[in-house]
């Protein structure tokens, strides 16, 4: 028996001047260790209810998630200043490891491998403090043999370089599996910087009926996005003749395909509706419909599930190559493997590409109409525990903005924005379409080797300060008085980046521990 049921965290939902709870399972400790929040083990026990219409949980398969290199990092600097790319807090109490992860206990596949490199300290403690499987013999998998393991860059006197590349990154991990091999087929391979919900049995079902080498999770894209993301082309069969990362020009017209043919390989979904309109999410719809009986194209998710040896002998037979999506996917298709390609309808957003990414993606969720939501019975999102009190608002109006636990919010004004756990928003504050992370700790909690004053004001934000579309860092500590509203409308700054302070595609950005004195002006 689990014992008590894991008590849900806080996350504070406000819609038209109304503060409103919503829930957020989690793992939660007992002694030192973790223990599997309830919402986890009946997913493993009730398959069917959460894994509609497959009526099987995926068995034999393995996760392979990766924890993103420097050039993945650079996209979101200074975010990834001193963290890796999927140690990047998400939403309130998230971080963007957290929505792999998830989707594969919820799709009850906890064969988990994370594949770390770059300045990965910081999601290595967040996952060791997060996630623990075993608790007296029991597992996700109900019968013990779930794990996450993190599997960090190593070098070798075989291998003694780094690995240059997701592919490279897989290639080196499955050099080291040994007979741990024996344990799985399918090899679901997953990036940590995309917001998605997806039962990954479906996928992984479809897979193994067309016994396929090599699946790829695409989607209908608009032409404005084809040169942001990996295009590829089906046949009527859903089965993938050509692919091409990020083309341009020429390129680029030449994988476009023909609407009534995307329109019949999304009827082949096994997923929701059966037509195109159904499969676009958010304005693009709009952007379809003006375009109809124009060309479209159809955009990779990067999620792919290979047959194990197919796999093996991929990597082997093109040892040079570094990245899935430029060099090992189109060799598959030329050299004959089959590659079917798989529609997936539901919400999907990349959040890694850039820092306006990043940035709208939170926008959209603070919406009255979003298509997404943390808040799921059956399919939930986990984090790392926190024993924190409920949020306290003194005499403060919060409008269609998150606000995480632990806070304490003074006679401000918040609006449309992510308030993240612990946050302290001082009196007379003004906090527009922004995202504040919040602390990793109190003030009161550490000692510090300053006197709080005018040049090192306490954590959080001070009094009678107006924020307006910036992002605020874990653990920064903005003063009295200031004024971080890109008043010039800058689009890119790093004149005071050794301050901690920067502004990247018109986003004010605050580093992590970052101090913001006394009546600083941005």
């Amino acid at each position: 028996m689990l014992g008590r049921k894991a008590l849900p965290q806080s996350c504070a939902s406000t819609r038209n001047e109304r503060c409103s709870a919503t829930s957020q399972q989690t793992f939660r400790r007992r002694g030192s260790k973790s223990i599997v929040c309830k919402a986890a083990e009946v997913a493993a026990e009730t398959p069917n209810k959460l894994r509609p219409p497959c009526p099987t949980v995926p068995t034999k398969v393995a996760a392979v998630i990766l924890g993103g290199g420097e050039s993945d990092s650079r996209r979101l600097f200074p975010l990834t200043e001193k963290r890796t790319l999927p140690a990047i807090p998400l939403g309130c109490n998230y971080r963007l490891i957290d929505v792999p992860v998830s989707n594969c206990i919820n799709s009850a596949i906890t064969k988990i491998y994370i594949l770390t490199q770059y300045n990965s300290t910081s999601l290595n403690r967040y996952l060791t403090r997060t996630y623990d499987f075993h608790t007296a013999g029991m597992s996700v998998s109900g019968d013990g043999s779930g794990f996450l393991e993190v599997v960090a860059a190593t070098q070798s006197p075989s291998e003694q370089r780094w690995a240059e590349g997701a592919a490279d990154s897989v290639r080196q991990w499955a050099a080291m599996l040994g007979t741990n091999e024996r344990t799985f087929d399918d090899i679901l391979v997953l990036p940590s910087d995309q917001l998605y919900r997806m039962n990954f049995a479906n996928l992984v079902s479809l897979h193994r009926q067309n016994l396929s080498d090599l699946t790829i999770v695409c989607r209908p894209i608009n032409e404005a996005k084809a040169e942001q993301f990996g295009v590829l082309k089906v046949d009527a069969d859903g089965r993938v003749t050509d692919f091409m990362e990020k083309p341009k020009g020429d390129k680029k017209a030449a994988m476009s395909m023909d609407w009534d043919d995307i329109s019949s390989f999304v009827a082949l979904s096994p997923e929701g509706d059966k037509n195109l309109h159904g499969a676009i999410m958010g304005s693009d719809v709009d952007d379809f419909l003006q375009n109809k009986g124009s060309r479209g194209f159809i955009g990779s998710c990067g999620m792919y599930v290979f047959n194990k040896d197919a796999l093996k002998r991929l990597l082997r037979e093109y040892p040079k190559a570094k990245d899935f999506g430029r060099e090992l996917i189109p060799y598959a298709i030329e050299k004959g493997y089959k590659v079917m390609a798989y529609n997936f309808q539901g919400f999907w957003e990349d959040i890694g590409g850039s820092i306006t990414d990043f940035y709208d993606l939170h926008m959209s969720l603070l919406a009255d109409s979003a298509t997404f939501t943390f808040t799921s019975p059956d399919a939930p999102f986990f984090a790392s525990p926190m024993n924190l009190p409920p949020s306290q608002h003194e005499r403060s109006r919060c409008r269609s903005s998150m606000v995480g636990a632990g806070c304490t919010i003074s006679r401000s004004e918040i609006v449309n924005s992510v308030i993240g756990s612990r946050s302290v928003i001082g009196e007379g504050c003004a906090i527009y379409d922004s995202i504040i992370m919040g602390a990793d700790y109190y003030e009161h909690e550490k000692t510090f080797s300053r006197a709080v004053g005018p040049t090192f004001p306490p954590m959080g934000v001070g009094p009678f300060t107006v924020i307006r579309k910036a992002i605020l860092d874990k653990n920064v500590r903005v003063g009295a008085n200031c004024q971080l509203v890109n008043k010039e409308g800058v689009w890119e700054s790093f004149d005071r980046v050794k301050s901690g302070i920067c502004i990247r595609d018109g986003v004010i950005i605050i580093s992590k521990s970052s101090v913001v004195p006394d009546g600083t002006v941005v």
